[in-house]
């Protein structure tokens, strides 16, 4: 056998004296747990700040294995049970037994890892699933110029709510919440996620109240916009208050974001809550044609207990005449636009329900408004009105009509 030469590492008698890597980089996850018969209880994960040792030629007690947020599997090894301890014996014999005891487990720092799990390979089982992911985010807070660490500032830019000005109680409104989210750096793209979520005042139910938001790889000058929409229904008469509100966080543990005061956005609107009335074009006369051109039209808005399939009572009595506007739909809808009451005020009487033949003994309003105001075409089918009570509460109704 040939004769080795001086400071050969295989011979452990001229290999050169071992040096400590102080700048090594390697790090490991350090997971302290109380063990039991088929548990384990966290008691502490943080990263450390030494390479793992080495898992070579542990028996396949335990196995350790590393998985992603969306639960694929990164990495696994075997690992020594530190349930099973030697007791000495009353004759100086020793013996192996498996006792409850507190113990760490340690396996190579990975940042895209986000949890482990443990499991008994003898009994074939899981003992616990431990959540890595605050312990890769405490570093990365730690280190964040570290290179598995991200940062990125992400932000809510804008949230802005629209909806039409009146709604009428018991009738769900269309309330768009648009979002714009970006990413202001340095580090680029990255995985976000958030909430949308909508509510409202006691005077409005709103659904759904909220949406789960996905930003995939949002990258640095690609702000990203999305739009959603809600159904609001007035419960009672009145303003009611909406309410959204926009967040935005990391998906990944190892991504700081350095500014918190940005990660989150809030919109308000108020809401006109109107009581449905009921609305007769020309009382009395079942046709209801309207000269689109010419002349004054009479209507009257009845007083109502709750009934036509209205949702409360109405009394016509009350009615505040100068806010009065007739029109179509949409334009009363979404605009304070229409035709005013021709004479500045109601004419209190008992006119005809909407058979056009009777007559419920309850004094109701007539009014008028000029036809050449309301803005009817031939293709009108139907003609509205809205307006206030002298104690400010604002209804809305609405009667067919045949333009000619």
């Amino acid at each position: 056998m040939a004769p080795r030469s001086p400071g050969d590492p295989t011979d452990p008698g001229t290999a050169p004296i071992p040096v400590y890597d102080y700048n090594d980089p390697g790090k490991s996850f350090l997971v302290g747990l109380d063990f039991h018969t088929t548990t384990a209880t966290l008691v502490d994960a943080q990263v450390g700040s030494q390479r793992s040792y080495s898992h070579l030629g542990d028996p396949p007690l335990l196995k350790l294995r590393l998985l992603n947020a969306d639960g694929s599997e990164r990495s696994q090894v075997n690992s020594w049970d530190p349930r099973w301890v030697f007791v000495e014996g009353t004759g100086h014999d020793e013996s192996m037994v498996m006792m409850d005891r507190t113990d760490t487990l340690t396996m190579p720092f990975d940042a895209d890892g986000a949890t482990l799990v443990v499991d008994d390979q003898q009994a074939g089982s899981t003992l616990t699933t431990v959540d890595l992911r605050p312990a890769v985010h405490d570093y990365c807070s730690d280190n964040p110029t570290a290179p598995e660490c991200l940062v990125a500032d992400l932000a809510v830019t804008t949230l802005t709510t629209s909806a039409p000005p009146l709604g009428l109680v018991g009738t769900a409104v269309t309330v768009t919440l648009a979002t714009t989210v970006a990413n202001l750096g340095p580090d680029t793209p990255v995985d976000a996620s958030g909430s949308i979520t909508a509510t409202g005042d006691s005077g409005l139910t709103v659904t759904p109240g909220s949406y789960a938001a996905r930003w995939p790889a949002l990258a640095t000058g690609s702000p990203q916009d999305r739009t959603d929409t809600v159904q609001a229904t007035c419960t009672k008469p009145g303003t009611s208050a909406f309410s959204a509100m926009a967040d935005i966080t990391p998906d990944a543990a190892k991504v700081i974001d350095p500014v918190a005061s940005n990660n989150q956005r809030t919109s308000t609107l108020t809401l006109t809550c109107a009581i449905p009335v009921q609305l007769n074009v020309r009382p009395g006369e079942t046709k209801n044609q309207v000269n689109v051109n010419s002349g004054v039209l009479p209507m009257a808005i009845l007083s109502t207990g709750a009934e036509y399939g209205l949702p409360l009572p109405f009394d016509a009595t009350t009615i505040d005449a100068g806010t009065l506007r007739f029109g179509t739909r949409d334009a009363l809808l979404t605009s304070s636009g229409g035709a005013p009451e021709a004479h500045g005020r109601i004419h209190p009487e008992d006119s005809y329900e909407p058979d056009d033949k009777t007559k419920d003994g309850d004094l109701d309003a007539v009014v008028h408004a000029r036809s050449d105001r309301l803005g009817l075409t031939p293709a009108t089918t139907e003609l509205c009105v809205r307006g206030l009570t002298t104690s400010g509460v604002p209804f809305f109704g609405c009667d067919h009509v045949v333009p000619r």
